[in-house]
């Protein structure tokens, strides 16, 4: 069975390279990936406070366009499909909640969340090996906060782009972080903050989003690419990417909770859409054997 950093390192590929493993905390590989627009680019004068660590321009150009190409231009198209999941029964988690946060129980109550038919949601769906340069259309993604639970469990960024976490919690107030790297920095979010806490990733990787005010069961996985043809599935399974250059590529389908990871090549042809369905395989842990069995009946080394 391979390892998460070989499957991770498949799924975080970009178009003409591999970023390579991701860890708990960020990477710093150069190899290409989309260009990003000036909008999106914190400046020297002005950087991101949030984190507390400016992000410069300059850093986030290497990264993502070594060679200084300009934006993809040519024909595209689309990419769509559902992602579900097989195999065994989806575990419970127990959670100790207060009467406040009550509201979490159904995005964290189980391993991974999944729809009717067994469609799964938080998938990160990625699309790469295609060739050319695709700039992030937004400067930031979305995170939505509601009854003390993050309205996803997976975000994908662009490197490049920024999290912009906004509540929808009349009552609650939380103080919203990525781990991955140290500062002292910390903002609390509070149901009339204005435009949300705004979080800047350092580098290409992966990260953890937690809330510091005493919910252990708030987290969400942070994947920051260099190239922005990604998707994150919702409840049905749902995905649909646009804007791909025409051509063969390939669409892989992750769920990090699990490290359950499927790749298909696809020909993406001018103004169509291709359908790509894939199903990912839950398998539940076994219990390590007891080191008072029997001789003979314990694993053999691999």
């Amino acid at each position: 069975m391979r390892s998460f950093a070989s499957r991770i390192v498949t799924l975080v590929a970009v178009p003409t390279a591999l970023v390579g493993a991701c860890k708990s905390t960020p990477t710093s590989n150069t190899d290409a990936g989309s260009p990003v627009p000036s909008f999106v680019k914190p400046r020297a004068s002005s950087p991101p406070l949030a984190s507390n660590i400016p992000v410069p321009a300059a850093s986030v150009d290497k990264a993502v366009n070594p060679d200084k190409l300009p934006p993809y231009s040519g024909p595209t198209g689309a990419v769509e499909g559902v992602v579900k999941i097989q195999g065994d029964p989806n575990p419970e988690v127990k959670l100790e909640l207060t009467s406040a946060c009550a509201g979490a129980r159904s995005t964290y109550d189980h391993l991974f969340r999944e729809g009717p038919g067994r469609t799964l949601a938080d998938a990160m769906v990625a699309v790469t090996e295609y060739k050319g340069f695709l700039p992030a259309k937004e400067p930031s993604v979305k995170v939505k906060v509601n009854a003390c639970a993050y309205d996803r469990l997976t975000y994908v960024v662009t490197y490049g782009q920024r999290l912009d976490v906004l509540s929808e919690d009349p009552t609650n107030s939380y103080v919203p972080f990525l781990t991955g790297f140290d500062s002292t920095a910390r903002l609390v979010l509070t149901p009339k903050t204005e435009g949300g806490v705004k979080l800047y990733p350092l580098d290409i990787g992966r990260y953890v989003l937690v809330d510091e005010m005493k919910r252990p069961w708030m987290k969400a996985d942070v994947f920051v690419l260099k190239y922005p043809t990604h998707a994150v599935t919702g409840l049905d399974g749902r995905f649909r990417i646009e804007g791909i250059p025409v051509g063969d590529v390939r669409v892989s389908a992750f769920l990090p909770v699990i490290d359950a990871t499927e790749g298909k090549k696809v020909k993406v042809e001018d103004g169509k859409t291709a359908t790509v369905d894939f199903t990912l395989t839950y398998k539940r842990p076994t219990a390590a054997p007891s080191a008072s069995a029997p001789a003979g009946k314990a694993p053999a080394a691999k």
